[in-house]
């Protein structure tokens, strides 16, 4: 009997964990999966273990297989029972696993599954931290496999069973090299059949089972190019002895070739292309982390409605199906392990390692993926040889399992130039967020070209940019941390337009395309949410900067009218935003043209006159249009501006005069950094003594080159300023 895959994501019961195991029953909440217990706006967040059990019972006829229990994700640790006994434990929230449960079930009567899914902090699983929710649960979905005694390795870190990778050896010849891991192990073969696009049967080979590897070639294969012409060929593989066949996979993959350079960036095929990307978290408003693939096919959707063609699968392994939608559409993939932190546990680095084979093992078929991430900000508290030897060993590590496509790294601004960071893996990316954190945007020219001074042989991109933006915040003179929609529409513009100008970047990956669940945030007005997203969470608003890119990157003739959210002005003109692809735009307004412009992308019209009450805003360009209403008021609406309930201390009047501010040379303040301070005992104590609050942030003693004032202006409602104040000059006491 050939392997069968069986659905079981019906008939669960949920519940807080609080029992022994032999305790364990069927109650609970009915449940059906995929299933996470932090859905909505993930303003109230739980972290702890929950218990999921099932009856499980299967027909008789399979009986004499062998059976597997798959799991596509649960979050993070999960531990599987079946019949009150331990079957076992993975450590991890993002990959697929399985468990060998044969000799554990049992035929003659009913079996009690219970899985227990714990999504608290770990000190040795990642990721350890980050921006985003650990929603916990069994978020994907759930199966047995029943397989014949010989079969393919379902317990390879939950691979496949066949490792598939392909190259080109120039430009007309395909090269696929393949190596089976296999389950009781004896005279088996191998019979390989790949088939192209157009289903033609163009190899077939059968080979001994023990094979370590077995390379073919293929002559002049159809490339697989992009969004151009994702071209996709299906391999089969049969497992055979003595003549009958035991077992059977397939897989899709594609061929091509790439390189990157640092001065010109990337070449898919021989042609020039220039990355134009999105980050990507997997979870949305109402179901968290549980989404259906209904859900990403309109997240891709969206995606391919705007005209990127790179996605950054951020920060974690993504959903199975997911790949196969990146090699459908042709997307250019950038897929990464959730490495955000890094402690010098042993027992993490080991984690890493495995959750990295497993993302490589699991996913290396697939010709979308370019890029294997290998950590992203983990020198945020600062960096040491540590770091720096754990970072190599995984790269090593990726390029042993796959040497065919290139390693990454995302680092962020207190990565300087000159680090050892920038000089492990095969292409850089930077995090970089002036003029939203930190600077101005015009910032970003400085910083590269201090990188290529002092990195002109580093493949650069930008791995992540972009601020926040409250839909109900609007500006006429916008700003940055004024959350508007408008100061969104400003940096993007600004910065993209200085990314542009630069065309040895690889290119640029915008964080992110959909705003996405942060329990840790309460900032501009929104709580329990990262609102930097072109897409609401929700995906029913796209907000106007969405409209932006899709001028720089689509070629599906548009018009944008922005400002639909900020409908009432109370000016006497107003400015009108188009963004359009199109190289002309008129205006009508209530019916009346007022003008027409031409121009690229932008199209501001200036001096319009509004009547009072409604006024009907349309933009033209041949047979497109779109139009907004705006009306009239007679005051400003207080609504649409954010009031910062943190606005940090005002420190003009904190230095008498000009000697005192000059003494931060000689004498220790609240501008020096974290590690600066903690290396002198007594200005450690003063901090100690005075400012204990310090110490509720779990990583304040690990942000040694962070300045102590701005950690303390970030969280300036928990201090007194008085206090601060004091602080401060108890500090410039104590002499360097």
């Amino acid at each position: 009997m050939p392997r069968i895959t069986l659905p079981i994501n019906q008939d669960w019961f949920f519940e807080t964990y609080k029992e022994v195991p032999e305790a364990f029953s069927m109650q609970g909440e009915p449940v059906c999966l995929p299933h996470t217990w932090n859905v909505g706006t993930n303003q109230d967040y739980h972290r702890g273990t929950y218990a999921y059990t099932k009856e499980l019972v299967l027909d008789r006829e399979l009986k004499g297989n062998e059976l597997y229990l798959e799991f596509l994700g649960a979050n993070i640790v999960c531990t599987v029972y079946l019949n009150q006994e331990f079957i076992g434990t993975h450590r991890g929230g993002y990959s697929t696993f399985r468990f060998d449960i044969t000799n554990h079930f049992r035929w003659d009567g009913k079996n009690l599954l219970t899985v227990l899914v714990d999504n608290r902090q770990t000190e040795d699983v990642s990721p350890l931290m980050g921006d985003f929710t650990m929603f916990g649960g069994i978020y994907r979905e759930v199966n047995v496999i029943a397989v014949p005694k010989i079969h393919f390795d379902l317990l390879h870190y939950g691979s496949p069973g066949i490792k598939l990778l392909t190259e080109m050896n120039g430009e007309a010849e395909g090269v696929l090299t393949l190596e089976a891991f296999i389950k009781e192990k004896g005279c088996e073969t191998v019979t390989y059949s790949l088939y192209d696009p157009s289903g033609n049967l163009v190899l077939k080979q059968t080979v001994p089972a023990s094979d370590k590897w077995n390379r073919f070639t293929i002559s002049d294969p159809v490339l697989w190019n992009g969004m151009k012409s994702p071209a996709l060929y299906r391999l089969q593989a049969v497992l055979s002895a003595g003549g009958q066949d035991y077992d059977e996979i397939e897989l899709t993959c594609g061929f091509r070739y790439f390189k990157m350079t640092a001065d010109g960036g990337m070449y898919l095929n021989g042609e020039h292309i220039r990355l134009h990307g999105v980050g990507i978290h997997q979870d949305r408003e109402g179901c968290g982390n549980a989404v259906e693939r209904k859900d990403r096919e309109e997240d891709f959707a969206l995606i391919r409605q705007m005209g990127a063609d790179m996605i950054r699968l951020t920060h974690y392994p993504h959903a199975p199906y997911i790949y196969d939608m990146c090699d459908r559409d042709g997307f250019v993939v950038w897929s990464e392990i959730p490495l955000l932190s890094l402690t010098d546990n042993k027992k993490l680095f080991e984690n890493a390692c495995q959750q990295l084979t497993e993302l490589i093992l699991q996913n290396c078929h697939h010709p979308s993926v370019f890029f294997w991430g290998i950590q992203n900000e983990i020198a945020m508290f600062g960096e040491n040889s540590y770091m720096y030897e754990t970072v190599e060993k995984l790269n090593v590590l990726a390029r042993e399992l796959d040497g065919t496509r290139l390693t990454a790294c995302a680092n962020l601004k207190n990565v300087e130039p000159e680090s050892k960071m920038n000089r492990i893996t095969d292409i850089v990316g930077y995090n970089l967020y002036y003029g939203w954190y930190y600077g101005e945007i015009q910032d970003y020219q400085d910083f590269f070209d201090r990188f290529r001074k002092e990195n002109p042989d580093v493949c650069l991109g930008i791995s992540e940019y972009g601020v926040d933006c409250n839909l109900g915040f609007h500006s006429d003179a916008p700003k940055r941390k004024d959350y508007s929609e408008e100061y969104q529409c400003l940096f993007h513009e600004k910065a993209y337009g200085i990314f542009e100008n630069n065309p040895w970047l690889w290119g640029s990956v915008i964080w992110n395309m959909f705003d996405f669940g942060s329990a840790i945030r309460d900032e501009g007005g929104t709580k329990g949410k990262n609102a930097k997203g072109l897409v609401s969470y929700d995906r029913s608003i796209k907000k106007d900067a969405f409209y932006y890119y899709k001028a720089c990157w689509s070629s599906e003739p548009f018009v944008h009218v922005t400002g639909r959210r900020y409908d009432r002005r109370w000016q006497k003109t107003v400015e009108i935003k188009v963004y359009s692809n199109q190289s002309k735009v008129g205006l009508y307004v209530n019916g009346k043209s007022v003008g027409e412009l031409t121009g690229e992308r932008i199209f501001i019209f200036k001096g319009i006159s509004l009547l009072d009450g409604e006024n009907r805003i349309e933009a033209v360009c041949g047979g497109l249009h779109d139009e907004i209403i705006l009306k009239k008021v007679q005051e400003p609406v207080q609504e649409f501006t954010y009031i910062d309930p943190n606005p940090g201390f005002n420190v003009k009047n904190w230095f008498l005069d000009e000697s005192e501010e000059l003494s931060q040379d000689l004498y220790y303040s609240l501008w020096d950094t974290v590690g600066a301070l903690k290396e002198n005992p007594d200005a450690w104590k003063i901090l100690k003594d005075d400012l204990p609050r310090l110490w509720e942030d779990p990583t304040f003693e690990k942000r040694v080159h962070y300045e102590l004032f701005k950690l303390i202006n970030r969280r300036s409602s928990a201090f007194d300023e008085s206090k601060v104040k004091e602080v401060n000059e108890k500090l410039m006491k104590i002499r360097k």
